[in-house]
């Protein structure tokens, strides 16, 4: 079956696009100490009930539902540890991280052996750039609860200090803890990559790709290797599929066009290098919005900018957390709503856009629009007879509409 198009409010066609992998950071979900414990044997079954829903809620990226329910709980018990943890995650999701630190202190007060908690500190830390204080948090964490992925965290740290060699120790040592942590692998490559020992970088980068062979960022970071270890041939090998797959990555299009160049197919070389001069540009306009919306904090439509330029640069994932913010000031603004589900939709998560029209539709069942991308996402999916249901409800509401007409007739020739 051909592919069908969304559409947004506005009209903009949006193609579908893959998420890229990356070698990102995470928050630590783990279990509190003794204190904790005896919280929770302690807590009614009401507000368990409740901190479990919230922790739902959160996981959904419902932020202002997951912080109401956290009051709730508050009401049983306000020192409960596993309350305040949530609401450090919830706040570093937001970007609020001076209330995410307060909330996780709170926690290291009341149980000091609440695993996890200093783990995500130190995350935020390094989201702030101060890598010292992050390196601190790590270093205790990892005295009372080694792990391979908080050793992964001190590399970053030490690598952004430019202390190398403790930087390749903590890697080293994520490895040693946890074989198949491919992100460690990755990290370790681009250390040795700086250095310019290339070969040392291939061998640890493609042990990280091999781990995760569809992780599209590990192939990018595979092929430029080659390319900058003069073997453009293998280069192009790894960086056509990704440029294939996410046709908005400035990087794998500017290390291709210039793979090609080297082998002798200049032409398609040059309009890759081009097209990467664009890319780039757009990139430069998505870090000047990133800065103003941060700077502006909860100004609705500097986040909305973000998420579509995000969105318009293929990088979907990037897009939604910056709509999550944005629905975090204004919860029920529909075309934002449309906006997330076509992000939902790129990103790969059909089931999750299904659900946000379907939404917007209970809300106000007159929107042609969202009934037209509803369509296309189930006709993407190979599901004719809700796709031809949906979009017979826009001929209903816009007779003139001739693309749903015509996307109708390709279903009934196919």
């Amino acid at each position: 079956m051909k592919r069908f198009v969304s559409i947004g409010y506005g009209g903009l066609l949006l193609m579908l696009l893959l998420q890229l992998g990356g070698c990102g950071q995470s928050q630590q979900e783990t279990t509190g100490g003794i204190v904790t414990d005896q919280q929770r044997r302690g807590l009614p079954a009401r507000a368990a009930q409740m901190l479990f829903t919230a922790q739902d809620a959160f996981q959904e990226r419902n932020y202002r539902a997951a912080l109401a329910l956290a009051d709730s709980v508050e009401q049983y018990d306000p020192d409960l540890t596993d309350l305040h943890f949530l609401r450090g995650r919830i706040y570093t999701a937001l970007g609020a991280l001076d209330s995410a630190k307060k909330e996780y202190r709170t926690v290291l007060s009341l149980d000091p052996g609440y695993q996890g908690v200093r783990y995500n500190m130190g995350n935020n830390f390094l989201r702030e750039g101060k890598n010292r204080q992050a390196l601190g948090m790590y270093h205790q964490e990892q005295a009372r609860f080694p792990s391979a992925n908080t050793f992964l965290q001190m590399g970053r740290a030490y690598n952004n200090l430019g202390i190398a060699d403790s930087a390749v120790w903590a890697f080293q040592q994520a490895i040693a803890t946890d074989s198949a942590n491919a992100s460690a692998y990755m990290w370790l490559a681009q250390l040795y990559e700086d250095e310019g020992e290339f070969e040392q970088a291939l061998r640890y980068s493609q042990k990280g790709l091999d781990l995760e062979p569809d992780n599209v960022q590990y192939q990018y970071l595979v092929g430029a290797e080659f390319f900058r270890s003069g073997n453009p041939k293998e280069a192009v090998r790894y960086l056509e599929p990704v440029v294939r797959k996410h046709p908005g990555h400035f990087e794998a299009n500017y290390n291709l066009g210039r793979a090609l160049v080297a082998l002798g197919q200049k032409d398609r070389g040059k309009r890759l290098l081009a097209k990467a001069d664009s890319l780039q540009k757009l990139d430069k306009e998505i870090e000047e919005l990133r800065s103003l919306a941060r700077m502006k904090g909860d100004d609705f439509m500097s986040w909305v900018q973000l998420g579509e330029k995000l969105q318009q640069a293929g990088r979907p994932a990037e897009a939604l957390e910056a709509y999550d913010l944005a629905k975090y000031i204004q919860p029920w603004n529909l075309p934002l709503r449309n906006n997330i589900a076509i992000a939902e939709t790129m990103n790969g998560d059909t089931a999750r856009a299904i659900a946000q029209y379907r939404a917007i539709l209970r809300r106000d069942s007159t929107l042609a629009d969202v009934w037209f991308n509803l369509g296309v996402t189930y006709a993407n999916i190979g599901h004719e007879e809700q796709a031809r249901n949906a979009w017979s409800r826009v001929v209903r509401l816009q007779p003139e509409n001739q693309q749903v007409r015509a996307y109708l007739a390709k279903l009934n020739l196919e």
